[in-house]
């Protein structure tokens, strides 16, 4: 019985963790756009990450639960562990979030960005190619495993994010998977700490289902 009241408990604090790491990026987001002088939407996609991270640090649920955030964190498989494979070649992701609750309970949650265009910003073609990065180098990594739990994360900076969100929905529709995966449709459009643009796709792993959560930011 008692097994059974923690494990609960655990439970109920990793859902509370994740939805902390959701209020840290709207938290951080909102601090960001305050600067109007910044020139946003002209940002690389590295620059927003580093900047949204500094805001993050300084919000109050990061403050108030003690969150660690590490921007470009490297993620090591088992070849790279045994000594195999060159570390160097390390896929990195964009946040890791991480806190210890107790001695023996720690949590990581992960988040993955990428610009979004929905009409070409600096050449012929990259806002299609903004779109397909978003889905094989985000949401393919995490259904693949590739990439460890965590969330993806849209930086607006063409367009319109349901116009970007209905892009690629239809984009995913002619990608061929890989026969033990499929990616599903971003739907289930909520709000999350007052921010309307939160989505959820349904992804078919090798072993098993996973809801994967989308956060959109226009700049």
């Amino acid at each position: 019985m008692q097994d059974n009241l923690d494990q609960n408990i655990a439970t109920g604090f990793l859902s509370a963790f994740h939805d902390w790491c959701y209020q840290a990026v709207i938290e951080g987001y909102r601090e960001m756009v305050k600067d109007t002088t910044a020139g946003f939407s002209e940002w690389d996609e590295e620059n927003l990450t580093a900047r949204l991270k500094k805001e993050m640090l300084a919000s109050p649920v990061v403050k108030s639960k003690k969150i660690d955030i590490v921007r470009d964190y490297y993620i090591d498989d088992d070849a790279i562990l045994s000594g195999t494979k060159p570390a160097k070649s390390a896929r990195r992701i964009d946040f890791r979030f991480y806190s210890k609750w107790t001695f023996e309970n720690e949590y990581e949650y992960f988040a993955e960005a990428k610009n979004l265009y929905h009409a070409d910003r600096r050449r012929r073609g990259d806002a299609n190619e903004s779109k397909n990065y978003y889905i094989s180098d985000g949401i393919q990594r995490y259904v693949s495993g590739a990439y460890p739990n965590g969330f993806m994360l849209g930086y607006v900076l063409r367009g319109e994010i349901e116009s970007i969100v209905s892009d690629i929905n239809q984009i995913m529709d002619k990608k061929i998977m890989p026969p033990s995966i499929s990616i599903g449709h971003i739907t289930s459009k909520s709000t999350l700490h007052s921010h309307p643009f939160c989505y959820t796709s349904t992804n078919t792993m090798s072993n098993g289902v996973l809801e994967l959560r989308h956060i959109f930011l226009k700049f």
